[in-house]
């Protein structure tokens, strides 16, 4: 067996370097174009099971990576990433010069 771990695409907010938590926030351009290139690295390999955030940009990476529409895909907010409270939607640049 095999186990694969990948991040989603830039969102718009790792674009605009903000703290996204569970914010959500779709894929930039160029996180599209990011989930492609890694849908054509991996498409020889056959994936039996499929697990993602309940994050749009987690959901949108995974439609654009895997393209075999009849794997088992599984939607789990308990492998969401970590909530930034009160830093969420704040430019990181802001908090390095406290």
């Amino acid at each position: 067996m095999s186990f694969f771990v990948m991040r989603h695409g830039e969102s718009v907010w790792n674009k605009e370097n903000k703290f996204t938590g569970w914010t959500d926030v779709g894929l930039s351009e160029k996180g599209e174009q990011e989930a492609i290139i890694a849908g054509e690295k991996l498409k020889k390999i056959n994936f039996d099971h499929i697990i993602c955030s309940d994050l749009i940009r987690t959901k949108q990476t995974a439609d654009l990576v895997i393209t075999n529409k009849n794997i088992v895909f599984t939607i789990s907010p308990e492998v969401k990433e970590r909530d930034y409270g009160d830093l969420t939607g704040i430019v990181k640049k802001v908090i390095k010069e406290y």
